[in-house]
């Protein structure tokens, strides 16, 4: 942010307020974020549209499974559960395709593409929230400027210092699809008295979201046991994939930046520094004429892809304006 003082611009330190706001470094504090910030005009339509589409999807849910299929409560969470879950084992165990007359099976398609939908906006709030909250957990960190080495790029290193913090939050979190996996195992197998075998099953078709429907469970314990197993393995595998998704990215992502910081001088982990790219310095600095810092560096920044043409020409309308006293 810019502050004025006898027509000179300097930046505000690392003190300032605005630098001091607390990031969202958690699933949770992410999700609660995506609601609570944005313009006044809209954060209400967000705060009270999603809890209603919720409930409306929970009142369609129940109403198909009491009304419609006149299953129990338990059923028609099961049901749910597995549903929005995208598990789907199949119908309650005493219900059969083909006793259900022709408006249940029309109400079982809409029913359907109604909890896939409600699932895919689950989800996908699930993944961005994680890549937001994986992004401001790394950048919350202290990272020592003094382990920088000379004639190298400091952005290459923040970037491998990423990929190194995602490749530990996965290993985190799939010891915790591991611990999930044999909690599942041993409370299925005494629940229904399964085999090791059959209970295996049950919990990588749950895990996965797979769901072949060959084995699901049957006692009231069992169909209770899954609707929280299920929605619980659900949220902890797209916390892996989300954190999985990002890791590809980020890794050609470094790649090419590392291979356009050698262009400009920029040295590998191992060997001397190179010289810099003739070509890509003619391309830069096309003319002889003496250029400001502030522009070296914006232009160095364009050609390593760290910011766009438009935000850079955003930011030349901004020093205008302030040099010509915030006139219009």
């Amino acid at each position: 942010t810019p502050s004025r003082s006898n027509h000179t611009y300097t930046l505000l330190d690392d003190q300032d307020a605005l630098a001091q706001h607390q990031k969202p470094q958690t699933m949770w504090q992410s999700l609660r974020s995506f609601f609570l910030k944005g313009s006044h005009k809209y954060e209400h339509r967000l705060l009270c549209g999603a809890p209603l589409v919720l409930l409306a999807c929970l009142g369609y849910a129940y109403y198909f499974g009491l009304v419609t299929m006149r299953w129990t409560v338990l059923e028609t969470s099961y049901m749910f559960a597995i549903s929005v879950t995208t598990v789907g084992y199949g119908l309650p165990t005493e219900s059969d395709l083909d006793d259900l007359d022709s408006l249940q099976k029309w109400s079982l398609v809409g029913y359907s593409f109604a909890m896939v939908i409600l699932a895919g906006c689950v989800l996908a709030a699930i993944v961005a929230a994680v890549h937001e909250a994986a992004e401001n957990e790394f950048d919350a960190h202290h990272h020592d400027e003094e382990q920088h080495r000379a004639g190298r790029s400091r952005a290459v290193e923040a970037g491998r210092r990423r990929a190194i913090f995602l490749r530990q939050r996965v290993r985190r979190q799939l010891l915790e699809i591991l611990i999930l996996a044999f909690v599942g195992v041993f409370a299925i197998s005494f629940l229904e008295e399964w085999g090791f075998a059959d209970s295996s099953i049950w919990v990588a078709e749950t895990v996965t979201s797979l769901g072949f429907g060959e084995i699901q469970a049957e006692s009231t314990g069992g169909m209770v046991f899954t609707i929280v197993y299920s929605l619980v393995a659900t949220l902890l595998f797209a916390r892996v994939i989300g954190v999985i998704s990002a890791y590809p990215g980020l890794e050609l992502e470094n790649a090419s930046l590392s291979e356009a910081c050698a262009k400009l001088g920029f040295a590998h982990d191992k060997g001397p520094r190179p010289a810099m790219d003739e070509d890509v310095i003619a391309a830069l600095f096309p003319t002889q004429a003496p250029l400001a810092r502030g522009d070296v560096a914006l232009r160095v920044l364009l050609e390593l892809g760290r910011v766009e043409k438009a935000d850079v020409l955003d930011a030349y309308e901004v020093f205008d304006r302030l040099s010509g006293g915030m006139k219009e």
